[in-house]
């Protein structure tokens, strides 16, 4: 039996949901070839944080077990087509 191909996730996550959707891709991390995601600016600054700091917990920790995480950039308030009150970080 041939393993299935391996799928690209792309997305912009909701605040409020964006642990349980992370964790639930990691617990499937084996189907997906790339995920690159779009998350507020203290999710990013959470899943990029260095052990020991203020932001690092359990979300930093699984996140940089599973993926390579990578600030690619910032989108500031106004820059989406919905008027987002907060800073984007992909």
């Amino acid at each position: 039996m041939q393993a299935p191909e391996q799928v690209r996730v792309v997305g912009n996550l909701p605040y409020y949901i964006t642990s349980d959707i992370l964790l639930h891709l990691f617990s499937f991390r084996q189907c997906f070839e790339t995920i690159v995601i779009m998350v507020q600016k203290e999710v990013a600054d959470r899943l990029s944080a260095s052990p020991g700091s203020r932001d690092y917990g359990l979300l930093s920790a699984t996140a940089q077990l599973y993926a390579k995480i990578e600030k690619l950039f910032t989108l500031p308030p106004g820059r989406s087509l919905r008027r987002p009150r907060c800073t984007h970080r992909s």
